[in-house]
């Protein structure tokens, strides 16, 4: 079966295989390595802290507003948290203590970090500027203004140029990280919104999300190079660890499409659970994970032969999704159960949920004890 041919499988054949096979036996899996899982609570003003290995909340942390954005340093135990209300907070881990906080503007969504760690990018959408600030001290080092209402904010891997999109006049900007200045921008489509870059820093592709289309931008040149059509609008963005492939989620048509990165087409669209709202690769880029709004599941693809693998009901209305270093858990935020649901990764088994604060907009879950960074942070 080809990638182009493959159907869905249903779900009664996945549950009658899974109730014959020894692996699929309802168990108590092992626990996870003691990783943490950060949740956004948008309806506390919270950052929830779960052990996923006792899957119980650790902390919750307050913050000073609203959070829009959780991003972790790089080479560090610490992350740095983003306010509607414009501030900027540091938190140090174990410890869970603020290291600094400062205020970036009127507002503050998406944040980034140079890729040693050094300094902090975010975005005042509010003032339409990027504020950079040291990441140790926490003062600002130089802001740039470029538009009011701007979207979203990204960093191209060797952190050399940082890219925002303008909705209101169908743009992205081009910032020079080096001298904090304008480096130039290109137009795209209606309302440009989610972005990502490839892996070799050559191309973003942004979602057009008043049209159905994506822009595909060659960040060397700064330019406009093609918008590959689609069949609904897009609202988020996917991508493969290899950067060979997007999956586009066309949250109002109930689909994804997937792209092809290199060639720059369309390759194929498939139908999922209604409102798809947030989707995720694990590392071997096997299995995508999807987590569906409206009828509060998340599905598991086999990407090479785009089946179904499994659908599970995990709440009420899943919104944002992490995995666990190693791949064995799937963490899902769910908005309006004001939970943490944990699925078994290679199977999509439901193992809990944990209560973690109102309207839960993101999880993120550090890969500090996975990669042996955290002996620089120490």
């Amino acid at each position: 079966m080809t990638p182009r041919t493959a159907r869905r499988v249903p779900a009664i054949f996945i549950l009658m295989a899974c109730t014959l096979l020894p692996g699929c036996r309802r168990q108590r899996p092992a626990a996870p390595e003691p990783f943490v899982a950060l949740v956004a609570n948008a309806g506390s003003d919270s950052i929830a802290v779960v052990d996923l290995a006792a899957f119980r909340l650790i902390r919750s942390i307050p913050t000073p507003g609203e959070p829009a954005d959780i991003a972790v340093r790089p080479r560090r135990r610490e992350f740095c948290v983003s306010t509607e209300s414009g501030n900027l907070e540091m938190i140090s881990f174990p410890k869970l203590q603020p290291q600094w906080t400062l205020s970036a503007g009127a507002s503050a969504s998406d944040v980034v970090f140079s890729p040693n760690g050094d300094t902090v990018q975010v975005l005042d959408p509010s003032n339409g500027d990027v504020v950079f600030v040291d990441a140790k001290t926490g003062r600002i080092r130089g802001r740039v203004h470029l538009a009011k209402r701007l979207a979203h904010l990204a960093i191209t891997p060797r952190g050399n140029t940082l890219l925002a999109t303008d909705p209101a006049r169908g743009r992205v900007f081009f910032i020079d990280a080096a001298t904090k200045q304008i480096a130039g921008s290109t137009g795209a489509g209606p309302r440009p919104g989610p972005l990502i870059i490839l892996p070799d820093g050559s191309k973003a592709f942004v979602a057009d999300t008043d049209s159905p289309y994506i822009s595909v931008v060659d960040i060397a040149r700064r330019k406009l190079m093609l918008r590959i059509k689609l069949g609904a609008p897009p609202s988020a963005l996917a991508l493969k660890p290899d950067g060979g492939e997007i999956f586009v989620l066309n949250g109002g048509a109930g689909t994804i499409s997937i792209l092809d990165a290199t060639d720059d087409d369309l390759e194929q669209t498939l139908p999922t659970g209604p409102n798809p709202s947030a989707g995720i690769f694990n590392r071997s880029s096997a299995l995508f994970y999807l987590a569906t709004r409206d009828d509060g599941s998340v599905e598991t693809l086999q990407v090479a032969t785009r089946q179904l693998l499994a659908s599970t009901h995990v709440g009420i209305a899943p919104t944002a999704l992490a995995l666990t270093p190693g791949d064995e858990y799937v963490a899902v935020a769910d908005a309006t159960s004001g939970s943490l649901a944990i699925l078994r990764a290679s199977t999509g088994q439901l193992i809990t949920t944990i209560p973690v604060g109102a309207d839960p907009s993101q999880v993120v879950v550090p890969d500090w004890l996975w990669t042996g960074a955290q002996s620089a942070g120490k």
